[in-house]
């Protein structure tokens, strides 16, 4: 089996809550790296709608996971199944800011009644990158 590139976001980054859960997976940090977004959500947990032509940059801690991390824990925790229509988050691949192929939770619809402003809770300069 290969090992997969996961980038991370909120809860399952280092010394945040769900963190146990990608220390199951094995998953070993490999650096930072930003990802274009559309927009962020707080429904209780963060969600985010990714563009490649954003010009703004969301900043991820990346994770080397083996398969059958990815497979369980960290798909059952996201609520993907790859054969269900009915999934919360899709996994993707995609393209990082530095051009590296990785693998992203993204939110399948936008949720109804959920503020914008998940990242209130920790300093916005920290997190974003915007390109001018």
């Amino acid at each position: 089996m290969e090992n997969k590139i996961i980038w991370v976001y909120g809860t399952l980054k280092r010394s945040k809550g769900n963190y146990s859960v990608m220390e199951r997976a094995k998953g070993e940090y490999i650096g930072e790296d930003y990802i274009g977004f559309d927009k962020v959500w707080d429904c209780g947990f963060p969600q985010v709608k990714l563009s490649a032509e954003s010009n703004k940059y969301l900043l991820v801690e990346l994770f080397e996971v083996p398969e059958v991390g990815v497979e369980w824990p960290l798909d059952g925790l996201e609520g993907y199944n790859p054969n269900s229509p009915y999934n919360h988050y899709n996994r993707v691949k995609t393209t990082t800011f530095l051009w590296k192929e990785i693998e992203v939770y993204e939110i399948v619809s936008e949720p109804i009644d959920c503020s914008e402003n998940y990242f209130s809770h920790i300093e916005w300069d920290n997190l974003f990158y915007n390109r001018k």
